[in-house]
């Protein structure tokens, strides 16, 4: 009887330190739209003007192309990073105000998906954009600001660790 009281006690000691070490995966970071960062002053508007670049291969405000030569350049986004932002990036597109349980964020290291191109790294934010854009066709829309068109499709997000 003793033995099996001691037992208990230690599987269940054991259990929550590996509930308290391996159960919580929380996100790290917080990730939104481009024109939100640009507005929320998170990057600069020469900042949007390499992404843009490094995106497209050529900057256009209002519409007509202008002469940019980018100072920055693309970064490779390691294991841990990618991670990282698949997690904001389900929390961000999560429905309504629903937020993104530890059951999903648990399964975003097996997924193939999003998959994210980088477009540099900004005062502390990675710009990426989902290299799988099928599923944003749907609610596509153009965003302009301060003379910046940004479409939805798929947008180009920045992530900024908390």
């Amino acid at each position: 009887m003793v033995k099996k009281t001691v037992s208990m006690i230690i599987s269940l000691i054991l259990i929550f330190i590996m509930s308290a070490f391996f159960g919580c995966n929380p996100v790290k970071g917080e990730i939104c739209e481009i024109w939100v960062a640009y507005e929320q002053g998170w990057i600069t508007k020469e900042d949007v003007m390499n992404i843009l670049y490094l995106r497209y291969g050529k900057v256009e405000i209002n519409g007509e192309e202008v002469e940019f030569t980018p100072t920055a350049e693309y970064n490779e986004l390691s294991d841990r990073q990618q991670l990282d932002i698949k997690k904001a990036w389900f929390s961000y597109n999560a429905v309504g105000d629903k937020k993104v349980d530890n059951e999903h964020i648990k399964d975003a290291k097996n997924m193939s998906f999003p998959l994210f191109m980088p477009y540099g790294y900004y005062h502390g934010c990675y710009a990426v954009q989902d290299v799988f854009p099928y599923y944003y066709a749907a609610w596509e829309h153009i965003v302009e600001t301060d003379g910046f068109a940004f479409t939805s499709s798929p947008p180009i997000m920045i992530f900024r660790y908390k």
